[in-house]
């Protein structure tokens, strides 16, 4: 007498196998579709923080302070000591560690 939960079907297979099967078919290509729709909510996610910044940075820059540097006629001294940091991230302190290098602590 075969158990309760492995029947066997007409020519002595597992019945519950191939409903196992099944389910692991189903559940295979389920993720696979989640996957795929996670994947465009990643990108969708990432137009929009990309839109964001150039949104925020259209704010900051005027067109004049965009072209700034691009003056034919501008040429950098020896001296000259660009401090480029992203807004927000220690413009200021680094600024004062470049001060600091070239003035020898004072």
């Amino acid at each position: 007498m075969p158990c309760n939960w492995c029947w066997l079907g007409r020519h002595g297979t597992p019945i519950l196998a191939a409903g196992a099967l099944g389910l692991a078919a189903y559940l295979y290509h389920r993720n696979r579709k989640l996957e795929e729709e996670l994947d465009g909510e990643r990108t969708r996610k990432q137009e929009i923080a990309f839109d964001l910044v150039k949104c925020r940075n259209s704010l900051m820059h005027t067109e004049e302070s965009s072209t700034a540097g691009q003056y034919p006629n501008f040429v950098p001294s020896n001296g000259d000591v660009f401090v480029v940091t992203y807004p927000k991230c220690g413009t200021t302190w680094m600024m004062q560690i470049a001060h600091g290098l070239r003035s020898g602590g004072d």
